[in-house]
């Protein structure tokens, strides 16, 4: 089964800047009013984990990248809007509820499309496991559920009998891979938007979250395109890595504070990625 892309927000070109990188602060106060980050990188560490946010001008946009390191797998996962499938809210209502130190849109899993999913190790919907890219909160390995590289994959398993087995907490089902085994898979479209998207080099406890401004919402950016998004992971070190939600729903947000150019009129979406 092949898991189409969809962009349930539509997609606009946006206005093609030059090569040139806008000669901007990265002083993130004047892109959102909610965002009271004085500068980049953002670091932080703490007994169990590393966090390095960094922006970035990336082929005409600039792109959020927060790289985290953990060893307490647990405290990465997805949440459903307000906690229950098929509800909405803001990430940074969402991060708020879970205690969340950085959060993102998730990959738009509503009820009416009938996908499997789990969140932190709940199941929401009960089926076959067909999907993109799964995590374990036990293994700490964000992967593609399909076979890769002669490694069996555990599409098509029921997902109730992963999650039980401790080999799935997490499901992403947003669009098929656009970078796997190192290569990039996204197609030559020629449309560029606000993006988020979600990689890692393969090990555990090692993922990557993006968002990147678009369709000139912060005066500057003309957004990304799918294979634009994967050569930006290729440059960080991911070998693997699928899309989330995009478009007016991208938003990033750490300590509460919204990192990209939100303007504070975020959107209220059905699932959410974090780490807390």
């Amino acid at each position: 089964m092949r898991v189409e892309y969809k962009n349930k927000t539509g997609y606009a070109s946006g206005k093609y800047l030059s090569d040139k990188k806008p000669e901007v602060s990265t002083n993130t106060s004047s892109s959102s009013s909610e965002s009271k980050v004085s500068g980049f990188p953002i670091n932080y560490s703490d007994s169990t984990c590393k966090i390095t946010i960094t922006k970035e001008w990336f082929e005409n946009a600039y792109v959020y990248a927060a790289h985290i390191t953990f060893s307490d797998y647990s405290r990465f996962g997805t949440t459903c809007g307000k906690g229950s499938y098929g509800s909405k809210e803001t990430t940074t209502s969402a991060a708020k509820r879970v205690g969340a130190l950085l959060a993102v849109n998730g990959c738009y899993s509503a009820p009416n499309l009938n996908y499997p999913v789990a969140r932190s190790g709940k199941v929401m919907n009960d089926k076959n496991c067909w999907v993109p890219a799964v995590y374990s909160r036990w293994n700490g390995k964000l992967m593609s559920a399909w076979e890769t590289g002669g490694t069996p994959g555990i599409a098509g398993v029921n997902l109730s009998s992963l999650v039980n087995n401790k080999l799935v907490s997490d499901t992403f089902s947003f669009g098929p891979p656009i970078l796997a085994e190192g290569s990039i898979k996204a197609g030559s479209d020629g449309s560029r938007a606000q993006r988020t998207f979600i990689g890692t080099n393969g090990s555990a406890g090692d993922i990557w979250l993006f968002v990147s401004d678009g369709r000139m919402n912060d005066g500057k950016s003309s957004g990304l395109t799918y294979k634009q998004c994967a050569r930006y992971m290729q440059s960080k070190g991911c070998t693997f890595g699928v899309p989330l939600d995009g478009g007016g729903s991208s938003t990033m947000v750490w300590k509460g504070q919204v990192l990209n150019a939100a303007k504070g009129n975020q959107r209220s979406v059905v699932d959410f990625v974090y780490f807390k």
